[in-house]
Formats: C-alpha cells, structure tokens, sequence
C-alpha cells in the first residue's frame, strides 16, 4: 500500500528523505567533506549491488539514505558558504565604514527605530572602495532619521551611508527572540548601525531590473492607493492582505490576531492566491480568450505576483501549487493534491533548504497538509448526523467552513503553540466568521485599488466598502481576543507535538475496522511511552533551578524550588529607551509560562536593580516582597511604593539571620544587612546578601555589598559561607569581593 502511495506520488518519495536530512544536519552539523565522502561511498556501493544484482528493497534503502545524506550536504552547503565578496566578511572592522547598496523591504518603523534590509553593493574603507554582495540588517533610532527622508524611504531606494557594521547577537535569554537565528535562516549575516540619514544620504533609485521596473512601482502605487483611499490601520491591514505588506500593522493587532487563533489571515496564502486565480480567469473568459492562452495568463500572473508579495514561503508554495494545478489543467493531467504539495516544497527546498526551519515555511504547509489529510475525515461524520440536517443546505455551508478551519487549526495548533506560546481556545469560532469576511475584503480590496486607476469615484466606492468591513473584523478580531478564556498560554514541546500528531492519525483512522487493533496497540504504546517518560521527568525534576537573566547593567535572578515555588531577585534596570522587566524578564516568565511570582526580593533600591519592579508588579500577581528597608526618595522609588499600595501587595523588612524559605530540601538565608549596615550612607552596602542551601548544594548573592560586607559576614559566619557558586558583588566592581571573602566561600 505504501509503495503504491509513492507511485503516485514520487515528489513525496523525494521530499520526505530530503527533509530528514535537512534537519539531521541542522542538529548534528556534520561536515561538508565527511558528508559528501559518505555520499560517494554510496552511490559506489549502489552501483555495484546493480552489478551482483541485490533486491530491489536493498537498492530502495540505499536511495533512501543518498536522499537523506543529499539534504544533509545542502543543508549543511546553504548554512557555510558564502561568496568571497560576501558583506559579512567586513564584520570585523572596528571602525565606521561607508556602504552604498539598495532597500529591498518597506522600512518598519516604530515609536523608538527605523529598521530595514539593505542589498549592498559597495563599501568603503579607509577611502579605498570595494564591490560586495550580501544583505545588511540596518537599524537606527527614529531622532537620527531627518523628517522629509522618513516619507521618501521606500523600497529600491538607493543610499549612501556611514556607520558601524556588527555581528548579530543572538538571544541573551530563554525564550526571547533569537534575532541571528532567525536571520541566518534568510542569509542575513551582519548588522549596520548608520549615524544618519539625510537627504543627501539618497543616491537614486534602482534601475534597469526586473524588482525597479516591474515590482516596486507597482508596489509602491498599490499602498499609496490604499493610503489615500482608506487610510488608518485599515489601510495598512489590507496592504498586508493584498501585496503582504505586514511592517505597519500595528503589535496590538498582531496580538488580537495571535489570541484570536487567526493570525494566518495576516499571511498572503492559498486561498488568496485562489482568489486571484479565480478572478484573474473571470476577466479573461469575459474578454473570450482562448482557455489554454487563459491558462499560460494566469501562470505568469501568479509568478509575478509571488515577486510582488516578496516571495514569502506561503505565497511561493501556493503559486507554485496553483501553477502545477493549471499546467495539469492545461495539458489535460489530472494532479495529485499531495504530490502537486511536495513538488512546491522540494522546488523551494532545493532553492534554500534552510526555508524548513522558517515557521512561517512550517505554518503553511503543516496548514495545507493538515486540511487535505483531516478535511475529508471531519466532513465524513456528517453521516452521524439526522438525514434532515445533513440535507440542508446552510448546515452543508456552516459544516464545509467548520470542517476546513478544524481541519487547519488540529495541524498548525503544536506549531501556533511552540512560536506564539498560546493555543487559542477560540479561534475554531472566529474562523467561521474572519475567514469568509477577509475573503470579500481581499476582493472588495483588490478591485478598489484596479478601478481607482480608471475611475477615482468608483475606487472610492469600493474603497468605502473594504474599510468599513475592514474596521468591522477588527474590532470582531479584538472582541474574540479579549474574550475571557479566549487563548491558554502553553508552549508545547518538540516530542509533545509528536506525540499529538501521532494521536491524530490514530484517532481519525479508528473507524478503519481493519486497523483498529493496530491502532489500539499503538495507542496503548504511546500512552506507556508518555507515562514513563513523565515520571523519569519528574524524579530528575527534583532539583533547585537558578537563571541568571542578562539585563544589560543590573541583577535579575530567578530560582525555582524543587517543591514549587519561585522567587525573582531584583528586576533589572529601567531607562528612557528601555525596560528589562518588559525586554527580558517577562518574556522569559511567559516562556517558562509562569502567571505568578511568589517571593520578589529587591536587594537595594538602586536603579539597575529596582528598575523593572513596578513594571513587573503591574504585569504579574506577586505574593510577597521582601526589601531591605534602606531610605530612598528617588522618583523610581516613589512610584515603586505608588504601585505596591494601590495593588495592596506585602512588604516585609528583611534583615540579617532571617530565612525566607524552607523546605526539606531548600532553605534561603539572609546574611545581611544588620539595623546598623542600614544606617550607613552607602546603599549598595544595604544590600540584602543571600545564601541558598539545596541539599549539599549551596549558592552566595552579594547583591552590591561592597568589601566592608565582606569582613562583616567573614567575620560571622566564618567557614559556613563555603559554596559552590558565587554571584560576585556589584557586578565584578573593584569596591566588592576581596580575597578574604573568596578564600572562605571557595566557590567551584
């Protein structure tokens, strides 16, 4: 049955082996040589079994791991090699340089930045110029960014400017955006800070291909319709709609998206490319021409529109897809949905295999994949149904809707859950009604902006049309979004989501008499396997989890009790650009998914430590504070206190001797400050110092105690501050941890 099913599907033959090798080579990082060494061992190995003629399923297995070894090599080529002349090879200038080169993105900008790609040409250093090739990721502040050139900046803009260029830095935390990551996977490799832009750091514009001729005028003419005809956020929702221009769409509207369980309406997709397919035929019939001219029409269209969409990977597959369609079509072939799939992704693959790893590649075709696969199965149990429902005709349509958008959101809800970190709970609803709603909005949208070129007044017509609606799903998006229970913040893991589709298959083929026994015992296996591998979790799970978060200069630590339990020490610093509590600290309580913090002690009250507090207060239930009761009047202060008394939370003074938590397993031990200590003029020497006791385990936090501290609690507590891990005082500063304090704490 298998073979049969690669038989009539041989993209998918290809595809599965190749795709296996992508992602073993992404988490193993093998070698290039070693790969291809391997590879012609095979293929040698391959010939001669034709010679001593071996079965056909040993020469089958051969092929399946050349595959897996070939998406391995070009996963591994497409992650090393860059051109000789490649910009990123200049990384390392530690001095301004000059770079010309063209913006091939709509700037995004926000309340702080301005951030765009720029393709670079040329560089100069040192006056000396030389030719480059590559894409810089180029941001700047908004101040640096003159106010005539902010409305002139578009894409294929030609600049000139002068800065720094740096490499990318990754993620600083667990759970925060992983920017170099991400940009890699597009082959974006440095980043470029300019001091300015003014107008005379325009050179020109691009000229004389194929994106300045026939794609960015186009663009450009299509969002200033929409800006001029619709205008607010509606506008800039429908350039995403229509030309996937998604910069301007604002972050609250993304979110409301996200809760919703709607965000794939903000992609240019398969059914958009559907559409256009349909109307584009439609206008062709009416003016009689010949189908098959109709037919090779529409393909070109759709190539061109994928240019002007910016070759996303939804759009690419969904052209792709719809052009095998319409080539079968045209040469009268009937085509394998699955397989007219695979061919799309494999063409895409062998472009750039590192496309596997985008999740928007992973959302669009886990989409599509889940609705062809489940799509049939959830409409075959209408049969369970009472034959007068069954028989009319809205049940048919609302089943058809329900069916489509279950189907998508079971495929995509491990993928939705693992990048947004919530599962929407409403979103099989909201579907029912954005879906069909941002469909006519895309029509009603798209013929706006072509009659706006012949008749102003008919534009204007249609235009009135599309906003109205436009503002009525936004607000019906809000309204499902902020609904109680809307979304739950879960993020599942790899082998969860495994597990889940492993699930899937299992029960939508119950049904099957001639499987069910099969699928039973697998059932039962898998449950086993969850089981085991739960408790084998939980007995390694009894230990004390200390994260040191990095907030720039400051203190934010996290711990974690093995009984549960948790407690945040300090919150970071907080300044006019920007806050640690909302940059790192958050994100990484959302991503560990914690909803309260138990115990916040603030150590002292200084700025890089009791910066992120009230936001932190303001965003999360905390059970108890502890300070250390040193006198501050700072303006920080003042609205730390503000936000403490209005929220009614508990402070408590904490002292020398105190403990704050117990447990069989853990204790948390204050060892300073004394009353005395407080009464000094130095706050870092307030500071709260702690000691924490896990098992044979124990952990010192100086806070900012500074070296009188030191000979202070030596002088106490002697060799009991003996401890495996040290948090020096005042982050590494001369004026804390002396020699004396590092010979008692001997820290491993």
């Amino acid at each position: 049955m298998m073979e049969a099913m690669f038989n009539t599907k041989p993209a998918m033959k290809f595809l599965i082996p190749y795709c296996i090798g992508i992602i073993f080579s992404f988490y193993y990082n093998i070698s290039l040589s070693i790969l291809v060494l391997v590879s012609f061992t095979l293929i040698a190995i391959f010939f001669l079994a034709t010679i001593v003629d071996w079965t056909k399923d040993k020469r089958q297995v051969i092929i399946f791991v050349l595959l897996i070894l070939f998406g391995s090599s070009k996963m591994a080529f497409d992650s090393s090699y860059r051109s000789v002349d490649d910009i990123a090879e200049y990384v390392n200038i530690n001095r301004p340089v000059i770079v010309e080169g063209t913006v091939v993105e709509l700037p995004r900008k926000s309340a702080q930045s301005i951030r765009f790609i720029l393709n670079v040409q040329t560089i100069i250093i040192d006056a000396h110029m030389r030719n480059v090739t590559g894409d810089l990721y180029v941001s700047l502040l908004n101040s640096a960014v003159g106010e005539s050139v902010k409305a002139k900046l578009n894409y294929g803009m030609r600049l000139r400017l002068k800065g720094e260029m740096s490499t990318i830095q990754t993620a600083r935390n667990p759970g925060e955006f992983d920017l170099k990551y991400y940009l890699s996977l597009i082959n974006i490799y440095a980043r470029y800070f300019p001091d300015k832009i003014e107008d005379s750091s325009i050179v020109g514009v691009e000229q004389g291909t194929f994106n300045s001729l026939f794609v960015y005028p186009v663009r450009k003419a299509v969002t200033d319709k929409l800006d001029v005809l619709i205008g607010g956020e509606e506008a800039k929702f429908l350039k995403g709609l229509i030309v996937g221009e998604r910069s301007e769409i604002s972050a609250e509207i993304k979110t409301a998206f996200i809760n919703s369980g709607v965000m794939h309406i903000l992609a240019v997709s398969g059914l958009h490319v559907a559409i256009i397919v349909l109307i584009l035929l439609s206008v062709l019939r009416l003016i009689r021409l010949p189908e098959k001219l109709s037919l090779i029409i529409a393909c070109l269209a759709l190539v061109y529109y994928n240019y002007l969409t910016g070759n996303t990977p939804s759009v690419s597959r969904s052209v792709i897809m719809a052009i095998v369609f319409l080539i079968g079509k045209l040469i009268e072939q009937k085509t394998d949905i699955y397989n007219t799939l695979a061919v799309s992704a494999v063409i895409l693959l062998l472009t750039d295999s590192k496309q596997l790893l985008l999740p928007g590649f992973q959302l669009s075709y886990m989409a599509v994949l889940s609705i062809v696969y489940l799509y049939p199965k959830i409409i075959y149990l209408k049969k369970y149904l009472p034959e007068k429902i069954v028989s009319n005709k809205l049940v048919n349509v609302l089943a058809l809707s329900l069916g489509v958008t279950l189907a998508a959101g079971i495929g995509t809800l491990p993928f939705t859950s693992l990048y947004f970190g919530k599962i929407s709970i409403i979103s099989f609803a909201a579907n029912l009604i954005i879906v069909p709603l941002s469909n006519l909005i895309l029509i009603i949208g798209m013929i706006s902006v072509a009659f706006s070129f012949v008749s102003g007044w008919v534009g204007l017509v249609y235009a009135e049309s599309a906003r109205v609606l436009t503002q009525i799903m936004l607000r019906i998006v809000e309204w499902f979004g902020s609904m109680p229970y809307a979304f739950s913040d879960m993020r599942l893991q790899t082998i969860d989501a495994i597990y889940f589709y492993l699930f899937i298959v299992i029960i939508f083929n119950y049904n099957k008499k001639e499987l069910r026994g099969r699928l039973t015992i697998a059932a039962l296996i898998l449950l086993n396997i969850i089981l085991v591998s739960s408790l084998t979790f939980k007995l390694r799970e009894n230990l004390l989890r200390v994260t040191f978060l990095d907030v720039g200069q400051g203190d934010a630590i996290y711990i974690e009790y093995p009984e549960g339990g948790n407690m945040l020490i300090d919150a970071g610093p907080r300044s006019f650009n920007t806050d640690a509590a909302s940059r790192f600290i958050l994100p990484f309580l959302k991503y560990r998914q914690i909803k309260k913090v138990d115990c916040l002690v603030i150590t002292h009250p200084d700025a890089d430590h009791l910066g992120g507090v009230p936001t932190i207060l303001r965003q999360l239930p905390i059970g108890q504070i502890f300070e250390s009761g040193v006198n501050c009047s700072s303006s920080l202060c003042e609205e730390y206190l503000t936000v403490t008394d209005s929220l009614g939370v508990g402070r408590k003074k904490i002292h020398r001797g105190e403990i704050l938590y117990s447990s069989p397993s853990t204790r948390v031990y204050s060892l300073s400050p004394s009353p005395s200590e407080l009464e000094g003029r130095n706050v870092n020497n307030s500071s709260i110092v702690l000691r924490i006791v896990h098992n044979r385990n124990s952990i010192l936090l100086m806070g900012d105690a500074e070296i009188e501290i030191d000979k202070n609690i030596t002088e106490i507590y002697g060799r009991w501050l003996k401890s495996g891990l040290l948090k020096v005082s005042h982050h590494g500063s001369k004026t804390g941890t002396s020699d004396e304090l590092l010979c008692f704490v001997e820290p491993s």
